[in-house]
């Protein structure tokens, strides 16, 4: 199990918000502009999500990335926000 910050949580709040899911997908350098994270902070984050199936997050082709839920982004959100930053708009 892969152990959930901040970094984890700023990429999901930045892709729950428009919503990043279904047939929307967005490429990784995009997510990375939105998080206000340095580079391979992001890709490492990024990474640990896409691996890691309690994480709400699926690769598609060419490199995209989306939510595989919205509901179950919020809840993940939610759970592991300790400091309460990005819970505040669900």
């Amino acid at each position: 199990m892969t152990q959930w910050n901040s970094s984890h949580v700023e990429i999901l709040a930045k892709m729950v918000r428009p919503p990043v899911y279904g047939d929307h997908h967005k490429q990784r350098d995009t997510i990375k502009d939105w998080a206000d994270l340095e580079g391979d902070i992001f890709e490492d984050a990024m990474d640990d999500l896409i691996a890691d199936p309690e994480a709400p997050v699926m690769e598609k082709a060419r490199g995209t990335v989306t939510l595989t839920s919205v509901h179950d982004t919020k809840e993940f959100i939610r759970e592991h926000d300790e400091d309460g930053e990005y819970t505040w708009y669900l």
